[in-house]
């Protein structure tokens, strides 16, 4: 975005942003390996900045996995502002902060397409907290969801911390602290406050990292147990 106006990129702002952010002098960046384009590679390091679905990447993953170390960095908007625009080519008329507030535990809603990739020892993923602002266009193309409102640029705005998982008993420290020796899905949901539906993403993705075990269960939930 310059002058004022508003344009699609095929690297958006806010991957460019976070990439500049990460990456020191004397490390490469675009470096093909092979044969995908590595986001930063730092000496044995292939750095892959993923601010969209993990689905999308899980192909690239295995394949550089099985020769490399990878970390995936991936952010969580803490804090997001909505700025409109009328058009491609007007100022902003409307900055708003968005109602929803990104937590870590937001991570296996993407996690259960990459599941199994914590069991490998040359794995890990990097959460980036950030503020972030999408920029909307109304332009009548966009989800309906939004109203037809076209989101074309994501920008960084701050970064306020990150947090690494490096190996998958990183991931229980994202479970609350005080549950039950034997718990349910809605348990988690409870004690976390939020969704049933996010505690069974986390759920699943714990189990595939060998991390849970199923002890029967609670009327008609099932019941787990922490394996260490």
């Amino acid at each position: 975005m310059s002058n004022g106006s508003v344009g699609t990129l095929r690297e958006s702002t806010l991957h460019a942003q976070i990439k500049a952010w990460y990456g020191a002098p004397e490390d490469i960046f675009e470096e093909k390996v092979n044969g995908y384009l590595i986001d930063i590679v730092k000496g044995d390091l292939l750095v892959e900045i993923q601010t969209s679905h993990f689905q999308s990447i899980r192909k690239k993953l295995l394949c550089l996995l099985q020769e490399h170390k990878v970390k995936l960095v991936y952010p969580i908007p803490v804090n997001k502002w909505v700025v409109r625009y009328r058009s491609s080519v007007e100022g902003p008329f409307s900055h708003r902060r968005s109602p929803r507030h990104g937590i870590a535990e937001h991570l296996f809603e993407e996690l259960i397409y990459i599941s199994m990739l914590p069991l490998n020892p040359n794995f890990s993923i990097e959460l980036l907290f950030i503020e972030q602002e999408d920029l909307w266009v109304d332009d009548g193309k966009g989800s309906w969801r939004r109203k037809y409102w076209s989101i074309l640029d994501r920008r960084l705005v701050n970064v306020f911390g990150t947090q690494l998982f490096a190996q998958p008993v990183d991931y229980l420290s994202l479970l609350p602290k005080n549950l039950p020796t034997k718990f349910t899905s809605q348990d988690i949901a409870w004690q976390s406050n939020f969704s049933r539906k996010l505690a069974n993403n986390m759920l699943y993705c714990l189990l595939k990292m060998d991390l849970l075990t199923h002890e029967g269960s609670r009327g008609r939930s099932r019941l787990y147990t922490i394996n260490c």
